[in-house]
């Protein structure tokens, strides 16, 4: 059985893990470093058998629950391989009940990938989840969400978002930097306990700088829905090198045979790293935002 799947642009190469779950393993620019990372020997003890993260790219469903959202997807995977630049795979049914998709396109030139991420209700009851998709990135990156549009309290004295903490988080930790215009999250192999902040991003991307590159996603904001977490549809966590970049769709009612469906579009970009001033990094991230995602599909 192949073990993985390739899909290329020439200008981009993705590759699909599906012998052992499914998880898209590298995204990168042809011949350059992968901008996805290994999680290692990871593994978590389930009632339902050992969860291993693996690395890479995954769907998982929030809210977050033991064992259900730790339910071990490591069964090979359908593929139904397109062509050289598409491909959608399915994962089997997990012992939570839920069977995952995922549908993957890269532009016909440039960097731009639209991953669609899809899951259906296998169960014999309605069950109320949400689509959480999640990037573990190289260790040595630092990850940024923007904040919301600054203004005086004297123009707007109401709140502009929900950002949430977890009982770990402590905003004195020096991996996160907050400033007015971007929260920035950087690994440390020496630090051994975990940091997560989750935001309701209206703004509808996120970044990742590794050396000279730059991994955009956009994903959706749907005002007025319920979205996991007290609000949160973009999410970031780390333990000592490891990094994860999260996004989420809004909770749905399920019934039986149902699917909820959730999609990012990923780019990169070449770029030197700005310094850590918060404006000089926004600056660039601006820009970067500012240009094209390549021809269309």
């Amino acid at each position: 059985m192949t073990a993985a799947y390739t899909l290329t642009n020439g200008v981009v190469d993705l590759v699909v893990s599906v012998a052992e779950g499914l998880r898209i393993v590298r995204y990168g620019f042809v011949g350059s470093d992968n901008l996805l990372a290994s999680a290692g020997d990871r593994s978590t003890p389930t009632p339902l058998g050992p969860w291993k993260p693996i690395g890479g790219h995954r769907l998982w469903v929030a809210p977050e629950s033991m064992p259900g959202s730790y339910a071990p997807d490591t069964l090979p995977i359908a593929c139904d391989v397109h062509d050289a630049r598409a491909g959608s795979f399915v994962q089997p049914v997990d012992a939570a009940g839920i069977e995952k998709h995922l549908t993957i396109a890269i532009a016909a030139a440039g960097s731009r990938i639209i991953v669609t991420h899809r899951i259906v209700n296998r169960t014999c009851w309605p069950v109320r989840v949400a689509p959480w998709a999640i990037s573990i990135v190289a260790g040595r990156a630092t990850a940024f969400v923007p904040q919301p549009p600054f203004r005086s309290h004297t123009e707007d004295f109401l709140p502009a978002r929900a950002m949430v903490q977890w009982s770990y988080t402590d905003l004195a930790d020096p991996r996160w930097r907050i400033g007015p215009r971007l929260i920035a999250l950087t690994p440390d192999l020496s630090r051994t306990t975990a940091q997560k902040i989750g935001v309701g991003n209206a703004a509808g991307w996120c970044a990742v700088q590794l050396d000279e590159v730059v991994f955009v996603k956009r994903f959706g904001w749907q005002a007025g829905a319920s979205y996991p977490d007290f609000g949160c549809n973009n999410e970031l966590f780390t333990i000592e090198d490891y990094l994860e970049v999260e996004t989420l769709g809004p909770f749905e009612q399920l019934a039986p045979g149902n699917a909820a469906v959730h999609t990012e579009q990923w780019t990169l970009f070449q770029a030197r790293p700005a310094s850590a001033r918060d404006d000089e990094q926004w600056d660039l991230l601006e820009a970067l935002l500012s240009t094209g995602d390549g021809e269309p599909f």
